[in-house]
């Protein structure tokens, strides 16, 4: 519903909506600085026990910055990378212009620090459609940037700072289908599938899907916690039924069908991107 208003408000009004990308890029540059504070030992709100995993040389570090989990913290930064990269091709005040950079370039760091692979993912795949959106093609200054970014990115990943990440991808290396999603996906289905029409209700999948889970998920994870299907037209699905999904896959297409019609705005290619991102994201958190 808020997003509907702040959509609303902002309908016509350019100057409105660069109000609010301004207001997202200050707020995700501090959270952002935040997490990755967090990455490197220093948090004076929280307790750091609560989101590192682990022990010895194969303990994680999970930032969650300021929304709880790290997940949580990651595919909200999709939006603050992306949007702030709206309003920097937009923005004529030179401040805010190097703000809002630095929000992107803060933002993709806590969010790569954050150890969230369906974030991650769907940060290169946004970033490429941007990339084609703008007609950006190959040349020597382009390269050299992608270079400078891959070995920078190399350096601190076998740096004693690039620990707590080198187990991290350990971890991952050990669950490449994502652990439990394959057969959960799978039970959530079936049950979306019985109640299709209405669905069971929002924030009901826990008491719900108890009675639907399989022996297979049952056995392969016993002790396992799933309060959710880890993928938003599954969770839809299933909280409100098909006529439910069909209206987010409205929103996401009424969405990509205005920023197609403003492709003339330097603002649209930046948001379709990160509406892009976050769906892609989204099919596994």
């Amino acid at each position: 519903g808020f997003a509907c208003l702040v959509a609303a408000s902002c309908a016509g009004l350019p100057d409105r909506l660069r109000t609010v990308l301004r207001g997202i890029a200050v707020s995700g540059l501090a959270t952002s600085a935040y997490g990755i504070a967090q990455y490197f030992g220093w948090d004076p709100l929280l307790d750091p026990r609560g989101y590192h995993v682990g022990e010895g040389i194969w303990t994680i570090v999970r930032p969650p910055s300021t929304l709880g989990h790290a997940d949580y913290f990651a595919n909200w930064l999709i939006l603050v990378v992306f949007a702030a990269a709206a309003l920097a091709l937009a923005e004529d005040v030179p401040v805010w212009r190097r703000l809002a950079w630095a929000s992107v370039i803060l933002g993709s760091i806590a969010l790569i620090l954050s150890g969230t692979r369906a974030a991650i993912i769907g940060l290169v795949v946004g970033a490429l459609i941007l990339t084609l959106w703008r007609g950006v093609r190959p040349n020597r200054r382009l390269a050299a940037v992608v270079l400078i970014i891959v070995a920078a990115g190399a350096v601190f990943y076998v740096s004693p700072a690039g620990r707590l990440m080198r187990a991290r991808v350990h971890w991952a290396l050990h669950e490449p289908a994502g652990g439990a999603r394959f057969l959960l996906w799978r039970d959530s289905l079936l049950m979306g599938a019985a109640h299709w029409p209405a669905g069971y209700g929002p924030e009901t999948f826990i008491a719900n899907f108890a009675l639907h889970q399989s022996v297979d998920l049952s056995r392969a994870y016993p002790d396992f916690y799933h309060e959710s299907p880890h993928n938003v037209l599954l969770d839809v699905l299933v909280a409100q039924g098909v006529p439910g999904l069909l209206l987010l896959l409205a929103f996401g297409a009424a969405g990509l069908a205005a920023a197609f019609r403003s492709r003339q705005n330097p603002m649209a290619g930046p948001l379709a991107a990160g509406l892009m991102a976050m769906t892609i994201s989204k099919q596994f958190a």
